[in-house]
């Protein structure tokens, strides 16, 4: 269960260290909260992101792994073949947000909008349905599509996750805020970024 195991370890490794730095610093975030302030949003989220990681992520996962276990990869580059899956994971996330952002799917979706100011943690905090179509779905794509070696998806993992957790959800003011807009503007900021530049939504 390679796939499962970078994907949750990633995560455990990067909402560790955001939540430590949250509850025992604190300093320097978009919105300052208190110990208990950051306690309680953690106690609501994590039933359903431990929910998502292991109901959703992990059967996917198996299934994901045996796919690619009967496929030939690629021999392009790592640099071709991250621009490619960054490219391609763009253009599906954007594209599934902005639909799940429509007035008849938004109920599912509106989870994710609880907090106009997430924690690193609640990077997974969603639907269900929402975590699996607008998020897992778009960020795997792009290695069943493209192929590329286990060992390349295995760095993509790493760096999908962290910068899922630490940076856009993190609200670190020393880090990208772009993420950070959509959640509190709604109607900016949908994907990676070259999307949203082609599409007339960034902020």
């Amino acid at each position: 269960m390679w796939f499962f195991n970078y994907f949750v370890g990633s995560y455990f490794t990067a909402s560790t260290i955001t939540t430590c730095y949250d509850l025992c610093i604190g300093s320097y975030k978009h919105k300052e909260r208190t110990v208990d302030e950051t306690i309680k949003q953690i106690k609501k989220i994590l039933p359903n992101v431990i929910f998502n990681l292991t109901a959703i992520t992990l059967p996917y996962s198996i299934v994901l792994e045996r796919y690619l276990e009967t496929k030939p990869r690629n021999d392009y580059s790592f640099m071709v073949n991250f621009i490619l899956v960054y490219l391609c994971a763009d253009v599906l996330f954007y594209t599934a947000h902005r639909i799940f952002h429509h007035h008849k799917l938004y109920f599912l979706h509106k989870k994710h909008h609880d907090y106009e100011y997430p924690i690193g943690l609640g990077a997974m905090y969603a639907h269900p349905l929402d975590y699996f179509l607008v998020n897992l779905i778009p960020y795997t794509t792009p290695a069943v599509v493209i192929l590329p070696p286990d060992s390349t998806i295995k760095i993509m993992i790493i760096f999908a996750i962290f910068l899922t957790v630490v940076q856009s959800h993190g609200g670190y003011t020393f880090l990208s805020s772009g993420h950070l807009k959509h959640h509190r503007f709604y109607k900016v900021n949908y994907g990676l970024g070259p999307m949203d530049r082609l599409m007339g939504t960034y902020r």
